[in-house]
Formats: structure tokens, sequence, C-alpha cells
């Protein structure tokens, strides 16, 4: 049971709990004596070196107790009954029939006393104080009020004695001790299912292997278990009064009130957090009609082994790079460095207006597109990409806006998304349209407009700006479709993703060839330290080189840097010249006389791994 103290201010009162004690076999419950000034101190200091969980106290000591500690501080109340054997005996103190009693007190030294002077025969005054200071004031108000005899404690005994007033002491008896004891006992039970439920709840938190994170009626964090702690990289103290969108800002902070706290649904979310896919879900606590409070869980969907494990084989081609799960793989590879712009992207995702999307790749600015889609009001709805260099000037209108007889990508965008990359590739026709298109919300189509719903995102490789001073591109639809602008940030400059994008791709084109090379640190460095002018294009083209083109496993600097000075000036993969078997069967038979059959000698001077030659060795009959 959680442990009990009860502590009284004289021997007499002692004398009194300690017997109770006894009669009941509550001889676990110690008894102190203290005074209310030393309550803070030395009252205290016993309450933290015995690991007191319950204090059992009576009046001005209570109250002290309540100021130093949150522990629950059950109060001795006076009885109906020890009040009554009170009254009784003042009566025959002054020997009066229809005395005035002053009962002075804080207010929790006594019960209900309605009715009490009727009962008894007095008149009865109550004069309840909040602090110790204003006993001696209320003793002389009661005095100068007609007060017969004073009822108190040793405030109020010692301003009786200097003003000549009659005086009892409120000892109490057994009665109110007992049901304090009862009181406590309730408390205690109370007190040891929490800690049963605390201990399991504890158990049940910090072994999960999802973190877990209350938040307040805010959005603000009160506890985390230990994996939330190792998810989100930072202490449970210093998480604690943060809201839970600046620590998971994919947690959209709308959304969260009004869907969460406002509607009291559950709000559920997926995202990339560096190699791990991760879902996050936040839970609505109900106190009736009203949420509280809510509970976030935040795991793993899939750990990936390595950074290209859900897709083998996207990025295969345009449409599959536009897959909203490698945006945001892309994403959380750039917000180490870039972390302002993958800001300004998910904002971007929460509004409706066109938005252009200037420099980066083809790749890059297909990310980004298929990001915003995800992450909008209408994630759930069509999504339509089209590049406009993908069609000659007479089949592109047709292809972006349709004809009388076949639907356009607006009219299969209806609704949703349209992503028109390189606009800077449309003719002065679809320009036009698109200049209506933006600003009014029509498609002009077979000589006749209607209105159409849909977002629409621009993409350009290129300056418009120039291409606008040219005459090649309309000012005022640059104007229309830059009020919202996002400039795509280099791959260069950003190392860490260099660093997982490379070993994606070398991965990728490893299978593809049956090879299982990998870059060294001091080769990673090099990557990152090279201009990739044309982004992820070019890295990746330069990775499926080293795919080819590598003869060890390890992938270190010099080897890059051979390929990085093979490479430059041309993005062309340069055939692989392989020697044909019998020349190879011979190079590999004379190695084996040249070193008495030693495989590693031999691989080595093939730049070879042992594998390899052992499966080069078995085919041409050598072993």
């Amino acid at each position: 049971m959680a442990k009990c103290a009860i502590f009284v201010t004289t021997q007499q009162r002692a004398d009194t709990a300690e017997a109770v004690l006894l009669e009941l076999g509550e001889d676990n419950i110690p008894v102190y004596i203290t005074h209310p000034l030393r309550v803070g101190g030395e009252a205290m200091g016993i309450v933290r070196s015995e690991g007191i969980q319950v204090i059992i106290a009576r009046g001005a000591v209570a109250t002290e107790f309540r100021k130093c500690t949150s522990l629950p501080v059950v109060d001795i109340v006076l009885t109906i009954q020890e009040l009554g054997m009170l009254i009784l005996e003042a009566k025959s103190k002054l020997s009066m029939n229809h005395p005035t009693i002053a009962l002075i007190a804080q207010k929790n030294m006594f019960g209900n006393l309605s009715d009490v002077d009727v009962l008894f025969g007095v008149k009865l005054r109550t004069y309840y104080v909040d602090s110790l200071d204003d006993m001696s004031a209320a003793t002389r108000r009661a005095a100068n009020d007609g007060a017969d005899i004073a009822v108190g404690g040793i405030y109020v005994q010692e301003t009786c004695k200097e003003i000549g007033l009659p005086y009892m002491s409120h000892n109490g008896g057994k009665a109110s001790v007992i049901n304090a004891l009862r009181i406590a006992k309730q408390i205690s039970y109370t007190i040891d299912l929490q800690e049963r439920n605390n201990a399991e709840r504890s158990a049940l938190l910090n072994f999960s292997f999802n973190g877990i994170i209350q938040l307040d009626h805010l959005g603000r964090i009160v506890t985390m278990n230990r994996r939330a702690e190792s998810l989100l990289d930072i202490p449970s103290y210093e998480a604690e009064g943060q809201h839970i969108c600046d620590l998971i800002p994919e947690i959209d902070r709308d959304r969260l009130k009004s869907e969460v706290y406002g509607s009291g649904e559950e709000l559920f979310r997926t995202f990339w957090n560096g190699d791990d896919a991760i879902a996050v879900s936040v839970a609505p606590v109900k106190d009736g009609s009203s949420v509280r409070s809510a509970i976030v869980s935040y795991y793993d969907i899939d750990r990936m082994s390595s950074f290209e494990r859900e897709a083998r084989s996207t990025l295969g081609s345009y449409e599959a790079a536009l897959d909203s799960s490698l945006s945001y793989k892309w994403l959380s590879s750039m917000a180490e460095e870039q972390f302002p712009f993958v800001r300004a992207l998910n904002d971007a995702a929460q509004y409706e207006d066109c938005l252009l999307l200037s420099g980066g790749g083809i790749v890059e600015r297909g990310y980004c597109a298929a990001f915003i889609r995800a992450n909008g009001l209408r994630r759930d709805l069509p999504f339509v990409t089209v590049s406009a260099a993908s069609y000659d000037q007479s089949e592109q209108a047709a292809a972006l806006f349709g004809t009388p007889d076949t639907d356009g990508a607006v009219q299969l965008a209806s609704g949703g998304t349209l992503f028109i990359d390189e606009i800077d590739k449309l003719t002065p026709e679809c320009q036009s349209r698109l200049l209506q298109l933006v600003c009014n919300g029509q498609l002009v189509s077979g000589g006749h407009s209607q209105p159409v719903d849909v977002r629409v995102i621009c993409g350009a490789g290129t300056d418009l700006e120039k291409l606008c001073g040219n005459g090649r591109f309309r000012r005022d639809l640059l104007l229309a479709i830059s009020v919202n602008s996002l400039h795509i940030p280099p791959l260069t400059g950003c190392p860490n993703a260099i660093f997982k994008w490379s070993t994606y791709y070398l991965e990728k084109y490893c299978s593809q060839y049956g090879r299982f090379n990998v870059f060294t640190k001091p080769a990673k460095r090099l990557l990152a330290a090279q201009p990739w002018s044309e982004g992820h294009i070019e890295l990746q083209v330069f990775c499926r080189l080293c795919a080819r083109e590598a003869t060890r496993r390890a992938l270190d600097e010099a080897t890059v840097a051979r390929l990085l000075k093979a490479s430059s000036g041309s993005h062309e993969i340069p055939a692989r010249h392989e020697p044909s078997s019998g020349g190879e069967k011979a190079q590999i038979q004379s190695l084996i006389d040249k070193y008495g059959g030693d495989r590693a000698l031999i691989a080595e001077e093939m730049q070879m791994s042992k594998t390899t030659l052992w499966r080069r060795m078995k085919k041409y009959g050598l072993i």
C-alpha cells in the first residue's frame, strides 16, 4: 500500500492518533509532531526521505503541505460529534446556557456546520482565515463581535491570552482521525492501482516498437516514450511543450486542428524519413463530446535495407519518376541541406493557385509536382502529367486541350491536378490557351470555351524571362503563372543527397548487370564535390557507367576520378570492350602458371573479384 504518515502539532494529538492506529492495527503508519512554520523544511524533509505518498494533517499544517508538494493531503476534519462535545464543554466552562462561541480556523478544519447552533443551543460564529498571519486579527475581531469564548489552534490561544478572551483548543478526538485514515486508505488504494497501471503502461510504451507521444488540447507534447525519442532524435525533456507539428512537419497544423481537435477524427499520414517509410497516426482522446488531448503513434512501415528497397525498377521512365513515394524519398534526402525549400514546397501543396517550378531537371520537377499533388487538397483526384517537348507543334494543342472527338490532358485532369513540364516549348497557340486556363478557368478547344476545375502546375528548365525578351514566350502568361513560383535547388551543394542517390542508382544498375559494387567513402566525397549541373539525370547516367565499367567490387576514389574524366564532356556511356573468350582463357591460364594457381594474385592482376575469377575459370574448364 502507498505509504501514509500523520503530522500533528501537539503531543496530545499525537497520542490520540497513535491510539487510533493501535486499535486499527495500522502500526505501519508513523506519526510526526511538527509546526506549521516547519512544514516546508523539516516536515518535507521527512516526506522525501521516508518516501511518504499520502499526508494526513490538520488545519494550518495541511494547508502548508499543499503549498510545498503535489502529494495528496488528507484533512483531519472535526466531526459533528466532536464539535458537539467541544460546545458542551464550552457551555460548562462558561456556565452559560446560550453563549456566543467563535470558531477561528482555516476552513479545512470543519465540515458542514449548518444548524449546529440550533442543535446545541449556542450562537456559533465562524471566522475562516487563509493564512496563519490572519489568525490574530480574526481572534480580535471575534472579541469585538462579543464572543464569549474562542475555539482555535496555538495562534488563537496566544492572542486570547493577550486580550483576556476565554479559549479552548479544538484537539479533536478519535473519530476525526478514523475518518481521515479511511479516506487516506482509499487514496492509497487508488495510488497502488495507478502505479500498477503506470508500470504496465511504461513497459508497454517503452518496449513498444512504435513511438508514442501524448499531446495536450493544443497539440503540444506532454510526454513520449523511448522509441519516440529515438525516432525523432530528441530527448523527452526537450520535446515537452513543443508543438507536434514543429517536430513532425509532415503533420499539417490546420488538419490537426480541424480533424483531430475539431471533428474528433483520426489523422493518418505516411512519408519518408531518410531511408525509412514512416506512418503517423494522431488519435483524439475524447472527454464527452470534446477532445481534451491526443495520442500520436509514430512507426516504421518498412525500414529500408537500401535506398531503393521499395522500387527496383522505378525511375526507368518519366512516368515512374513521378511516383509520390520517390518524391518523398527525394525530398527527405534534400531536407537536411535544403529545409527551407522543402517547407516551401509543403506550403505550396496547401494552396490551389497555379505554381511555376523552375530549375532542376525533368526528374526533380516531376518529384515536386508529385509531392504537391500527394499533399494537397486534390490528393485523391486525377493527376495528369505532360511535357510540351514531347509533341511537335501540330500535336501539342490536341494533346493538351483535346479535340471535338478526344479529350486532352486538361479534360483528363478535370477536378484534379495537371502538371505541364517544359512549357518553354509551348506553341503561341497553346500559350494563349494556357493563359485562358490559368486566369479564367476556361478550356478553349474546338473554337469553344467551357469552365474547367483543375489545378495547374507548370515546369520550366530554362529562363522564361529571356524567352519573353526574345518574343518566344508571352509575358502576360509568365506573369500569370509566376505569381507563385519555386526554384528547385541544384543537386550541387547537397552532399547527403548525393551520397544517398549515388548509392541508390549504383545498386539499381548493378542489379541489372548482375554485379555488386559499392562506392567507398572517399569516392562518395569526390562525387559530392562534382557540379552535377544536369541534376539526377547526370548522376544517374554516371552511376550506370560505374556499374558497367567497374572491375573491382569497391569503387574507390581513383576509379571514380578516372570514370569522371572518361565521361566528361559527354554523358554517352562508352561501350565496354570485353576480351574474347579465347584471349581471356589464355590470359588466365598464363597467370595460373605465373602465380602457381594463387587466385588472389590472379584476380588482382586481372582487376576482378576472386568470385568472378572463379566463375571465369569454371566457364573455361580451368578448374
